[in-house]
């Protein structure tokens, strides 16, 4: 099961626990330094009010860690807003992207999309199917802890694949 909360509702939360798996949507952050530390005191913020002062966010060879918590978290930006999936059920991964024509799709999707064809990218289904393909990618490489493009050890271990559509951004977790 997958909840999106905005801001508001995950602090007024507080104590109650996450089941499966969160998403916390943080409003016109854009992309960069200033919106990495906004979703982390958006997360820090909700997860002191869960926990008390004893939370922190590291960063770490993995992506970040919750500390102080018994969740795992993951950021995506999707260009304007800020994703935050949480989960107590092991590690976890999320991605975000915006539905647009990506002229480079045919070419990302020989490099990197094994099994999906790269024939007709250029309607508007196919750069659905194309964001919902990237997106998936992504979170699982983030679940893994992997690096794009690198095969990384648990590559052919099984994850559960959640995709969420809000407006014209497709959210996927992957865990």
């Amino acid at each position: 099961m997958m909840k999106v909360l905005t801001p508001e509702e995950a602090s007024n939360l507080k104590a109650e626990p996450i089941d499966n798996i969160w998403l916390l949507q943080v409003p016109s952050v854009g992309r960069g330094a200033g919106s990495k530390l906004a979703l982390r005191r958006a997360v820090l913020t909700v997860a002191r009010g869960w926990h008390g002062g004893a939370v922190a966010i590291i960063e770490s060879a993995l992506g970040p860690e919750l500390l102080g918590a018994p969740w795992r978290v993951s950021f995506s930006y999707d260009g304007c807003d800020g994703w935050v999936a949480w989960s107590r059920i092991g590690r976890i991964g999320i991605d975000a992207e915006r539905i647009r024509f990506i002229p480079e799709a045919r070419e990302l999707t020989q490099q990197y999309l094994s099994g999906t064809a790269a024939d007709d990218l250029m309607d508007l289904d196919a750069s659905i199917q194309f964001t919902r393909r990237w997106t998936e990618m992504e979170a699982s490489h983030k679940a893994r802890g992997g690096v794009l493009g690198e095969k990384h050890p648990t590559a052919n271990v099984p994850l559960t694949i959640c995709h969420h559509r809000h407006q014209d951004v497709i959210v996927t977790v992957a865990q």
